[in-house]
This record gives C-alpha cells, structure tokens and sequence, in this order.
C-alpha cells in the first residue's frame, strides 16, 4: 500500500512533467479526495495544487484545500484560498462558516468580528450559534470581556447545540461563575462530537484559572483534531508541568523538540520543564539555543542566568542576568542570584552602583549588600563599603549566633577582622549590626564584659528595630546560658516572647524546657508557633515528635513530617527526617518511595541517606537491589568506611569471598588499624577455612566494648569448626543477643543441634522471625526444621514466607509437597501450579503437578504432567513409577507395565514399590 501510494504520486508528478496525457482536473480532485481518505494529506495537498494550477477557476479543489489547510491548523493558509474562492465565485453561505474558523485558527480576532459583523443577515442567521460563538472568544482573545457579554446576552440561542454550550462558558467565564464555568467545562470535553475550538476554549481558560487537569483533558482532546496547531501542543505542554504530571510533560516536550528542534517555544518550555526538573545543566542548554535561535528575550535570558548560576557557572549567570537586571522586581529570586553573581564575582564597583542606589526592602538582597559592602571595606574602598553596611544594617534579618560568626569569617582574611569592626562602632555608634557582630565575637571568646559593652543601649538605640532587638536579647541569654544562670535565661527569653511571640529561639528554648517536664503538651505549644512560620525548622520538629510521643499521640508524627516534607521539597535534611520516621514507624514501602525521590531531586546527597537507603533497600527489595544501592553509596563516599563493612558483609553473607578480599584489602589501605574490618578479615578467613591465619589475627586485637562483643562471637565461629561446640555456644549466643544478625541465628541454630538441643534452636529461631520479621532467611529455615515435625506450623510459615519473595521455588516445590502430604489438595494444586507458571519445562516441577493432581482426581491432566516429566528425564527412577502410577489409576496396565519394565538397577528401597505396582498391572 505504502509503495502503491507513492507510484500514484510519482506518476501524477510524471505526466504533468512530461507534457503528455495530462491527467484532467476531475481525475486529479479524485485522486486527491483518495489520498485524503487514507490520511495523505500532504499528498492530497500537492495534488490539489497541480489541480489549481491546470484549471484555477476551479473552486472545489480551493475549498477542499482551505479545509485540509484548517484541519491542521493552518489557519492563514486557509484564509487564503477561501477568499481567492470568493473571488471566484463562492457563494457566501458555502465560505462564511470555514473562514471564520480560519480567521480564527490564524489568530486574526478583529478581522473575524468585522466579518461576521459585515455578513448578509441570511447567512448569519444559518449558522448564528456557531457565529456567535466565534465572535464571543474573538473578543475574549481581544480582551473585550464586557464586549463578549453583551453579545452573548444580546443574541441568547434558540436552539441547544454544542455551539451553545461553548458559548455558556464563555459567559460564565466573563461574569466569573467559576462553579458553572468548571461544570460546563467537563461537559464540554465529555461531549464526543464536540467541535475542536470549544476543547480550545476550554483548554486555554482552565489554564489562565488553573485548573491545569481539566487543562491538560481538553487540550489532549483538542491535538487529536488538530494536532498541528502549535499554540496548542505549547499550551498542552505548560498545562502537564503545571499539573504535575512531569514524566507526561517531558514526553510531550520530547516530542516537540524533536519535530521542532529549531522552534523558540519548543526550546523554551524545555529548558523551563529541565529547570523544574533541576536539570540546569539541560535547562542551560536549551535556554541559549532559544536564544540563539530568536535572539535575547527575558524569559530565556532569565532561565540560562538561572540554570547557570545553580550549575556553579558564574561568569555565564552574570552574562545572561546582566542586561535584564533593570526588569526583575525586588525579592525576585533572579534578582537575589544576580546580586549573589556579582559578590562572588567580586565586580565590587558593579555592586556598588546597583545595590548603592537601592531602597530595597528584601532582607536577603540585604544580607548580599552587606556581603559587597564588607567585601568593599577588605578590598581598601572603605566609604563605599560603609556605605552598604550602613544601608543593609537596619534591613539585615538577623536569625540566630551562626550569622555573627559568618560576619567575622568574612573578614578571616584580615587578622584584624574584629578591629575593623570596632573602627566601624568607633565612628558610628549607631552602626548596631557592627555592635551585635562584635558582641557575637567576644561571647564566642567568653569575653563577656566586653560583649556586654556593645551590647548595652541597642535596645533603646534610634536606629533600632525589632531585628536589632530580637538579636541583642538572644546574646544576652547566651551569655547567660554560658554562665550557667538558668534562670536570667529564661527570664530574658520570656521578655523575649512578651515583644515577639514568635520569636524562634525563644519558643525552642521554652518548648525543650517543657519537655524536660514531660509535658509534651505544652512544648507542642510552642513548636506550633516556630512551625507556623518556619515548617522546616529541624530543631522544631524534633521537639514536635518527642511532644507527640510524650502526648501518646504517636498516629500524628507521620502527617507532621509529611507536611513538612511537602513544604521543604528542597531540604534534604527535613525529608531524611521523614523518610526514617516512616520506616521507623513499619512504613517501609512509603519510606524507600521518599528515599527513591529524594535520589531523583538532588545531584548529591549524604551519607545518612546511603545509611538509610541501604537499611530499607535491604528490607524491602532483592539482594541485588542492595548490592546496587552499597555500590552507588561507595562511588559517592569512596573513603567512608561504613559502606565498606556492609559491602564485605554482603559478600561473605553470599559467600562471594574473592570480592570479599578485595573490599577488606581497600577498606585496610584507607584504615589499617580498623579494629571492625580486621574483625570482618578474621571472619573471612574463618570462611575459607583459613583456621590459624584468624587465630593469629584475632590474637593481636585488643577491643573492647561493643568490639569485645563481637571479637567473642567471631572467636564462638572459630570455635564452632574446630568442633567445641560447648566452648562455642556461649559466645556466640552472647553476640547474637547483642546484634541479632541471620548469619549468627544460623549459626547458634547449628550449634544447638550439634547439642541435640533441637527444641532450644527452633524456639530461638521462632523469636527471631517474631522480632524480624522481614528476615525470610530464617523463617524458611524454621518452616524446614519443622517439616516434620510441625507440618501444619511449617505450611503457614512457608505461605508467610511468600509475601516477602513471591516467586521462592524452593519454598513453593516445598509448599506443595507437604500441603499433598498433608491431604490439603488444592494448596498443593495452587502451589505447584505456580511453579510450572515460572518454568514449564522443568521435569521436577512437571512432576510434582502431576502428582498433586493426581491424589486430588484430576486423573487427564496429572497423566500429561507426569508424562512430561518422566520424557524429560527418562532415567529419573521416581518420576517413571509416579508416571506408572498414574498410568494405573488411568487403567491403563501395559503402558505402566512397560514404563516399570524399563527402569533398570532399581535402588533396593525402590524395588518393592517396582514390585507391587507390576502385581497390580497383571492383576
């Protein structure tokens, strides 16, 4: 068909070239209206205009032209050939309905109002709800609102359409009905006949009202109409980030670069969705191709300056914030960055002249000029500097001691920081950030007197304010609490909170010295208040959950850090907190989709979170879901020794003892007198049977505390191969109860049984899987020892045992074994079955089914089964007298006769069964 399709074209192509036997008009508006009927509307396009030109006074070829021009989304196109249509004749009541669609799909609004305005009254009365509709959007496009209303209001519609219904919402968007504009907005896009500009309307007004789901509904309906229409695919696109429907967005985005790579919008909006992303590396790139592509405009300007400055790269954020500097409001971030640009940049006479001459009122464009002014001051330019500080000083939001001493690191590079300061007071007294500054200093240096020097009067100053007096207050009860006078600090801090309630360190002090009452409910006071302006202070939230705790209100700590979490996306710190209390509290799943989005969210993170990370991979996902996760912790902490003892545990737990080596012999190259790696050394050497090499390594160790332990227990392993099984069983059950890992539980129930003590090891195993019950190690070893024993306790373990790994074969074949054993039919059906989903053609598999099915009746399938099985493997003496079985039960003598026949050199415990299965067949 493809080949047939382009043959078609090509010959066209061919005759009119040639000259000779030129196909007529008609033939080629037939052949056109075929390739449009098969969607080659390009081929129908070209076809069409060898049409027009062969005979240009045809009309048809023209409005059958304007219509695949319209359908997508060429709108000027369109309007194009319908008035070279009217020229030619085209009758009025044919052109108006497609060329106002035209006038509007090409964006011409007051041209389409004039139009319709201008139209005989016959034919605006033959399509007055469809004309109307158009008119009123044009307006809405112009910015007309009242315009729009009173023609809506003017010309009510006689008839129920679906023109209609777009023009209600037109007039519920203008007199600001939001609940009936929302309503008939989800009527619209249910409507399956609805005509593509309505999903326009409805897209781009729930846009601007955001309500970006219905947004994204309408303008997906709308692309499948006109999928070529850009505004459209552009707003489509916005509409899926601003809903947070990011992986949707990038796809779509995806997309039009790749059908538009050379498109400004198609660029913007990915580097705009790369920046949401906190890709700035690719938000950067497709910022400047935008620029390049249709010169500087702010928007771009302001991403590339953005993304840059977060990729570190200084130079090219004060490039691209540089010209647009002028057009950013105060407390706009890029505002802040420029000025952040051009501090590190050290441009200090640039600071000058655009912090110099700003009223500002942003505290953090503040603290930036109070940088560039001491900047200024080091650099030797000390009127300007003083200028800056003078500015900044009354504006500075001053939150706690840690900004003093920033204040004197930035003047680390002069030993006689501090006097500089002191100058600073000498000449203006009234300089309090200098004052506070130099107080923070001296009561780092415990020189009290002197602090409270230049602490004396700030209060009352006249260029105080509450910043300054918040400030001076909260030195004066560290000096207090530097004293050790409990209780002038807490007065200073109560007349704190009498001036500023919400005085952050004064409600922290108060809500720890609720808790050390036990009265959570008092704390919980004061950390709502800190929480109400700050919810991502770390301190207040750990006073929050112990006042929860101490409450008994435990069920509230997860929505507490939960909306904290929301709030702070971007604090690693508050997140952590959130993700351990989740798993903390049993939530693992939850917790480990917190950690996976907090690895999508920052370029690096902690070590803590490799900690966490590794502990709930552990627990929830697959062995090799954690050894990835302790390799990725590695690559980012090379020199953190925790990941190395959990690496070489991996390895020795799977007895992968070569790669075991290999991380001891790194892990002692960066800590050669590590006491836990020689330890694990030991412990490896044990593993490989390496008996005297560990004693000499352990004899060399002094340790003690946690180390003793753990000496002791690897000295019970070593114990335990040399067979003192009584010398071994104490020290390890000792660290075993210290850390309860499943290699020590193993271990200490190998132990017991060397002692026939076997009860002992089954009820210590039994604690174990109670107190971990994620270790299905154990459990599975458990349900193994009570096989026999316990068959009924064994079959539950194994089923728990399931939940954790699904697809455990060895625990399935032993499921359906004992459940066949134990008369309970269909779990052996259920749970064999399950075994040949995952591998079909394993005859010890095949087998067991068949058997299963057998003792429960099911006598055809359990013969295909065991059939199966025993041609599978013909020299399986078990699976030929299971098939002969089977065969019996068919009735079916001589093929078990001769299945039974062919079995050679039985095993003597085998013979028997041989024997009266042969009886029954002749019998």
């Amino acid at each position: 068909m493809k080949y047939s399709k382009i043959f078609t074209s090509l010959t066209f192509a061919g005759l009119l070239l040639s000259g000779c036997s030129k196909p007529s008009t008609e033939e080629l508006l037939s052949e056109a209206k075929q390739q449009l009927s098969e969607g080659n509307d390009n081929q129908a396009v070209i076809i069409l205009k060898n049409a027009i030109v062969e005979d240009g006074r045809q009309l048809e070829p023209r409005l059958l032209l304007a219509k695949i021009y319209l359908s997508n989304g060429d709108g000027l196109s369109a309007v194009k050939e319908l008035k070279r249509s009217v020229k030619l004749g085209a009758k009025e009541a044919i052109v108006a309905g497609p060329m106002v669609e035209a006038l509007f799909t090409a964006q011409a609004f007051q041209s389409l109002v004039d139009y319709v305005d201008e139209l005989l009254p016959a034919t605006r009365e033959s399509q007055l709800d469809k004309f109307r509709f158009y008119q009123a959007f044009s307006y809405l496009e112009l910015g007309k609102l009242e315009a729009a209303r009173r023609l809506i209001e003017r010309a009510p519609s006689a008839v129920d359409s679906e023109y209609t219904l777009a023009t209600d919402y037109i007039l519920a968007l203008v007199t600001d009905d939001r609940n009936t504009l929302n309503k008939i907005g989800e009527r619209i896009i249910n409507v399956e006949s609805v005509f593509a500009d309505a999903l326009w309307l409805v897209g781009k007004v729930s846009y601007l009202q955001e309500n970006y789901p219905l947004a994204v509904k309408a303008l997906s309906l709308y692309e499948l109409r006109r999928e070529q229409f850009l505004p459209a695919s552009f707003l489509h696109a916005k509409a899926l980030m601003q809903a947070g429907e990011v992986e949707e967005a990038q796809q779509k985005v995806d997309a039009l670069i790749a059908a538009y790579p050379d498109e400004p919008v198609s660029n913007l909006l990915a580097a705009t969705l790369a920046f949401q992303r906190k890709d700035y590396a690719k938000s950067f790139q497709f910022a400047t191709n935008t620029i390049q592509i249709s010169g500087n405009n702010a928007q771009s300007q302001l991403l590339a300056g953005l993304s840059a400055y977060f990729t570190g790269d200084m130079e090219a954020a004060f490039y691209y914030l540089d010209p647009i500097e002028s057009f950013l409001t105060e407390g706009h971030v890029a505002k802040r960055v420029y000025l952040a640009t051009l501090v590190k940049l050290k441009k200090n006479d640039k600071a000058f002249k655009v912090l110099g001459s700003k009223d500002t009122q942003d505290t953090q464009a503040a603290a930036i000029m109070e940088r560039a002014g001491f900047q200024l001051l080091v650099s030797g330019d000390a009127e300007k500097g003083q200028l800056l500080l003078d500015k900044s000083a009354s504006l500075n939001e001053v939150g706690s001691d840690s900004y003093y001493q920033g204040v004197a690191q930035i003047l680390s590079g002069n030993e006689n920081g501090l006097d500089v300061l002191k100058s600073l007071v000498d000449a203006n007294p009234q300089n309090l950030l200098a004052r506070l500054s130099i107080a923070s200093v001296l009561i780092t240096e415990q020189q009290f007197e002197q602090a409270e020097e230049y602490l004396d009067g700030i209060e009352e100053a006249e260029a105080s304010n509450e910043q300054t007096i918040q400030v001076a207050l909260q030195l004066r009860a560290k000096i207090a609490k530097t004293r050790n006078l409990p209780e002038q600090m807490a007065a200073i801090y109560k007349a704190i909170l009498e001036q500023y309630p919400a005085n952050e360190e004064a409600n922290l002090f108060f809500a720890y010295e609720a808790l050390k009452q036990n009265d959570g409910k008092a704390a919980m006071v004061f950390v709502e208040t800190v929480l109400a302006d700050n919810p991502t202070n770390i301190q207040a939230l750990l006073y929050g959950v112990a006042s929860l705790q101490q409450m008994g209100e435990e069920d509230k700590i997860i929505p507490l850090l939960e909306k904290a979490s929301a709030v702070g996306d971007d604090d690693e710190m508050v997140r952590m907190m959130y993700a351990e209390t989740l798993y903390r509290q049993g939530f693992s799943a939850r917790a480990l989709n917190e950690l996976d989005s907090l690895y999508a969210s920052f370029d690096s993170l902690s070590k803590r979170y490799w900690q966490l990370y590794a502990e709930v991979t552990k627990r929830e996902k697959i062995l090799e879901d954690y050894f990835n996760v302790l390799r990725q912790w590695r690559e980012a902490y090379p020199q953190d020794l925790t990941v190395h003892y959990r690496l070489i545990e991996f390895f020795l737990a799977n007895r992968d003892f070569g790669r075991a080596k290999f991380v001891i012999d790194k892990a002692l190259e960066l800590a050669p007198n590590d006491t836990a790696i020689k330890l694990q050394l030991a412990d490896w050497q044990i593993e490989t049977r390496q008996i005297e090499e560990a004693r000499l390594t352990l004899a060399g160790m002094k340790v003690d505390g946690v180390f003793a332990t753990a000496k002791q227990g690897i000295e019970g392993k070593l114990d335990y191969f040399a067979g003192r099984y009584e010398v071994a069983l104490p020290k390890v059950a000792r660290f075993y109860a210290d850390q309860p890992t499943t290699q020590y539980a193993t271990l200490l129930r190998a132990l017991y049984f060397k002692l026939d003590r076997k009860d002992d090891a089954r009820a210590m195993l039994s604690q174990h899987v109670q107190n971990h019950p994620y270790d299905n190690v154990i459990r599975i070893l458990l349900a193994n020892d009570l096989y026999k024993v316990d068959p009924q306790r064994a079959i539950k373990l194994y089923e728990d045992s399931l939940s954790y790994s699904e697809d455990n074969e060895v625990v399935l074949f032993s499921l359906s074994r004992l459940a066949m054993e134990q008369e309970q039919h269909d779990k052996a059906i259920e749970y064999a079955g399950k075994l040949i989903e995952l591998d079909n053609s394993n005859p010890k598999y095949l087998n067991l089914s068949g058997m299963t099915l057998l003792h429960s009746d099911q006598t055809r399938l359990a013969i295909k089964r065991l059939q199966q099985a025993y041609e599978g493997s013909n020299k399986n003496i078990i699976y030929a007298m299971d098939y002969a079985e089977g065969l019996l039960a068919t009735g079916d003598k001589q093929s078990a006769t001769d299945v039974l026949e062919a079995i050679s050199n039985p095993l003597p415990a085998f013979k028997r069964r041989i024997q009266v299965m042969l009886e029954q067949a002749k019998g």
